[in-house]
């Protein structure tokens, strides 16, 4: 555990003994990764010697990994499964981090990279990657991570079964129970508004206006709603149950049909943000597990999207197109990796090679954090800062 120094702030010794935790979980996934064999009949398995990395993970955690993942059948629609306690500990934390992750086959910074690209939103990613920032995959916070770890592993066991309420109820309690458990799982039961940062333009307006689930909200005279916001229509736990059941129902009727994958992911996903069923917490990022669950579901790369924020403000049409592209990128990424073999850079992986070049021309090999895990972040700074590495001196730099 890292030691207090006078005028050191305690969140940052804390978030150094946390990563501490992680980075031996890591190696120890990474020690299970290297301790697979390939039988002669070609299955993949397990030598017994990888019981070392068992007790080094029992020493510091207090339990060993399982030999097997516990399948998790689908919990209640309000209800919290056995398996979606909440923990706050933080050694369970990165006990559970290590689990998924080796579940996932995240035995390297690159694969979790990848990873990562499915979470947070693509100017912070590459500009951690570009950066060299450690443990880029929690930038949202290490809580953040693991909650979507335990989500992601969960919609991957779900697996070819139908879409279901318990199932999106399920996926929500996971995604919640590390930063706010008594929310998970738990129907909106208010109205909602949300804030605009920039002025829409009147076509994107007429996008809200045209969403059934949608209204939009005009720019006020100052306060969070200066440049107007949009308001969800759906403001009760009957009226989420309702629309949650009738999309599954649509869901599972279009699935059976065999229409274009990427059109009912992407719609799916469209569908569920504007019904936006919990209050104000993961709808974004729940629609976006449920979307790739639907491609992963039909042998399709999941879709690491450029700009996570469009899929409001596109038609159908426009959106399917991003998220086709979305699932390019990450199929052309991991193909790129596989290539470069589990020593492979990530900045490589992701073809960031001009950008890091340029970011040492500005800044030299400066370690310190252009973005701070866990705190709040500035895309438009983000992407401003990415403008600069790639060469638009237009852009300016704010470090």
């Amino acid at each position: 555990m890292p030691e207090l120094r006078p005028g050191e702030p305690l969140k940052h010794i804390l978030a150094s003994a946390e990563r501490e935790l992680v980075d031996l979980a890591y190696r120890i996934t990474g020690k299970l990764h290297d301790d697979m064999r390939t039988a002669a009949d070609g299955s993949r398995y397990v030598v017994t010697a990888a019981t070392s990395g068992d007790a080094e993970f029992a020493e510091r955690f207090g339990s060993t990994k399982p030999a097997h993942a516990p399948s998790l059948p689908g919990g209640g629609a309000h209800g919290v499964h056995a398996d979606v306690r909440p923990i706050s500990d933080v050694n369970e934390v990165v006990a559970l981090v290590y689990r998924r992750s080796a579940e996932l086959g995240l035995h390297t910074p690159a694969r979790r990279a990848l990873e990562s690209s499915l979470l947070i939103d693509e100017p912070f990613l590459h500009v951690a990657l570009v950066s060299r920032q450690t443990s880029p995959e929690w930038l949202f916070g290490l809580r953040e991570w693991a909650g979507y770890l335990d989500a992601r592993t969960f919609a991957r066991r779900h697996g070819d079964q139908e879409l279901s309420v318990p199932f999106m109820v399920e996926l929500h309690q996971r995604l919640s129970r590390f930063t706010k458990p008594d929310r998970g799982g738990v129907f909106t039961q208010r109205s909602r508004s949300a804030p605009q940062l920039y002025p829409l333009t009147d076509r994107e307006i007429g996008l809200i206006e045209a969403n059934p689930y949608l209204e939009f909200r005009p720019p006020g005279n100052g306060g969070p709603f200066l440049h107007g916001g949009i308001k969800y229509r759906i403001s009760s736990p009957e009226e989420v149950r309702t629309e949650l059941e009738s999309l599954s129902a649509w869901y599972n009727t279009r699935h059976q049909s065999g229409v274009d994958p990427y059109r009912l992911a992407s719609e799916l996903q469209q569908r569920f943000v504007s019904i936006h069923p919990w209050d104000d917490d993961y709808n974004g990022r729940s629609s976006r597990l449920l979307m790739n669950w639907s491609l992963e579901r039909d042998g399709l790369a999941p879709s690491a999207a450029a700009d996570f924020n469009k899929d409001l403000f596109s038609t159908t049409e426009e959106w399917t197109d991003m998220v086709r592209a979305g699932s390019d990128a990450f199929g052309e990424r991991a193909q790129r990796l596989e290539r470069l073999g589990n020593a492979a850079d990530p900045v490589a992986v992701f073809g960031l090679e001009r950008e890091r070049e340029r970011y040492l021309a500005l800044l030299g090999d400066d370690k310190t954090a252009l973005l701070e895990p866990g705190a709040m972040h500035d895309i438009t700074m983000a992407r401003a800062l990415l403008e600069r590495f790639r060469g638009n001196a237009h852009y300016k730099l704010w470090v």
